[in-house]
């Protein structure tokens, strides 16, 4: 399937004469941007879509690994790693860790992220309000369950950089669903799932900028500090630590306010 998909995303165009495009303007006429990781991403994730539909692959059918869409693609493994994310932002593909990659249920991704359902018609604060509930909730869970490579991996979600481009919706939502694996409960980890995802499509939907290209320069920092302060408490086991961080984590929401 790797060599497919690698036919599939590295023909090339027609040969043009030099100094002009195929329509006939010269090339110093052409608007031409920078391509970032970003409109990479967006690239790769239209691609193996289109691949899964074009294929008609079923739920729980398995797709190659990072490294080998990596190979595929000719891309880095982060931009791969965005590339999925946004499949799992909209319902398309699932992974786990340490198991791989894998074709969601259109049903289940309908139910989980309960579209056209009871949160439908919820707004951000209100979203908010109930992920902070849910999450104060299983703290107790967490702290018991939790293990040092749990917190690694979290802590891997991160990134080291602090630019403006470095903390995207879609790394903030993966690592909060990786916090929920930390319960190794499938019922909470499956109300949490729909919970998490609905409230980050609607940060999406409201800033398509921050959800490809992240947080801005001045808050990337403050965002990058809440999350690890997040791990270093659960290292320490600590959960009146960790309520206290969750029940703050999210002012920077309009119309949030903690209890």
């Amino acid at each position: 399937m790797a060599n497919k998909l690698q036919k599939r995303t590295t023909r090339r165009p027609p040969r043009a004469r030099a100094g002009r495009t195929g329509a006939g303007h010269r090339v110093s006429d052409v608007p031409i941007g920078p391509i970032t990781r970003e409109t990479l991403s967006v690239r790769v994730a239209q691609a193996l879509e289109n691949f899964v539909a074009q294929k008609r692959l079923h739920a729980g059918d398995r797709l190659p690994s990072e490294r080998n869409l990596s190979q595929s693609f000719q891309v880095s493994i982060p931009v791969v790693r965005e590339a999925l994310r946004m499949l799992e932002t909209k319902g398309v593909l699932r992974t786990y860790h340490g198991r791989g990659i894998f074709v969601r249920d259109p049903a289940q991704a309908r139910s989980g992220s309960d579209r056209g359902g009871l949160l439908a018609d919820t707004t951000t604060a209100e979203l908010a309000t109930a992920r902070v509930a849910f999450e104060l909730g299983i703290v107790d869970l967490m702290c018991a369950r939790v293990t040092d490579a749990d917190c690694d991996a979290l802590d891997a979600v991160l990134p080291r950089a602090t630019t403006g481009e470095s903390f995207t919706v879609h790394t903030d939502m993966e690592f909060h669903l990786r916090l929920l694996q930390i319960t190794r409960n499938p019922a909470l980890i499956h109300i949490g799932d729909g919970l998490l995802r609905q409230f980050f499509r609607l940060t999406a939907m409201a800033r398509p900028d921050v959800a490809l290209a992240g947080h801005s320069t001045n808050g990337v920092a403050d965002q990058l500090e809440r999350h690890r302060a997040l791990v270093r408490a659960l290292r320490r086991r600590d959960a009146e630590a960790l309520r206290t961080l969750i029940l703050h984590h999210l002012d920077n929401v309009p119309g949030f306010k903690p209890w």
